[in-house]
């Protein structure tokens, strides 16, 4: 019964993980860097959108913490960074921003979701395994647990993640009408990084960090 539940819920989480490579680390990975930093970008960005009332910040920052009313908080190596991959991820939270103010509750929800991705395996990881000192908990059912937390994780991040491929096209409109790139080059990287960057998104973020070193 234990190894049926183990192969179900990490399903989801393996499918997730397929589909993550083929059309997010993959893309990155093969896209080439810009030729200006992702600050410039993002200033000219928020400039021809006119909206002065944003301001970025660069910092250490949570990934379910990205943004506060009126700022928006990015790591500190995006500010002069020239990878596509940090641009897009940079674009996405602007464009969760935007939704934030039309959809609050929608893009909240997918914030939770993204921290449960980074908490919730962990959590789970560290009960087990103190169980399994301790208490002498059976090797399988340890492997269960951590698996189910994974699998869980996997499937609220495909719920919600049509509010990322939502930010996604919103910014990619925005950058393809503003014409925002100086380059034709420069504009097809940042706009297919742009458009992976939620199916990236699909590996829980407590392995994202060891599987997409960016």
């Amino acid at each position: 019964m234990w190894r049926l539940f183990i192969i179900s819920t990490l399903v989801p989480f393996l499918a997730g993980g397929a589909l993550a490579h083929l059309f997010g680390v993959r893309v990155w990975a093969t896209n080439p860097e810009l030729s200006e930093s992702v600050g410039s970008i993002l200033s000219r960005l928020l400039a021809r959108l006119d909206r002065g009332d944003i301001k970025l910040s660069y910092g250490k920052v949570s990934p379910w913490m990205i943004h506060s009313e009126g700022s928006i908080r990015l790591p500190e190596s995006y500010l002069e960074s020239r990878k596509s991959s940090h641009a897009a991820r940079a674009m996405i939270q602007i464009g969760m921003y935007l939704l934030h103010e039309k959809h609050p509750s929608t893009v909240d929800w997918r914030l939770k979701v993204i921290k449960t991705g980074y908490i919730l395996p962990v959590f789970v990881l560290l009960i087990v395994t103190f169980s399994f000192v301790v208490a002498k908990l059976p090797a399988l059912i340890v492997v269960a647990a951590l698996a189910g937390s994974l699998g869980l994780s996997s499937i609220l991040l495909w719920l919600s993640l049509a509010v990322e491929k939502e930010a996604a096209l919103l910014m990619v409109s925005r950058i393809e009408k503003l014409r925002l790139m100086r380059r034709l080059r420069d504009e097809e990287s940042l706009v297919s990084s742009t458009l992976a960057a939620p199916w990236v998104s699909l590996i829980p973020g407590v392995l994202l960090k060891l599987i997409v070193r960016d």
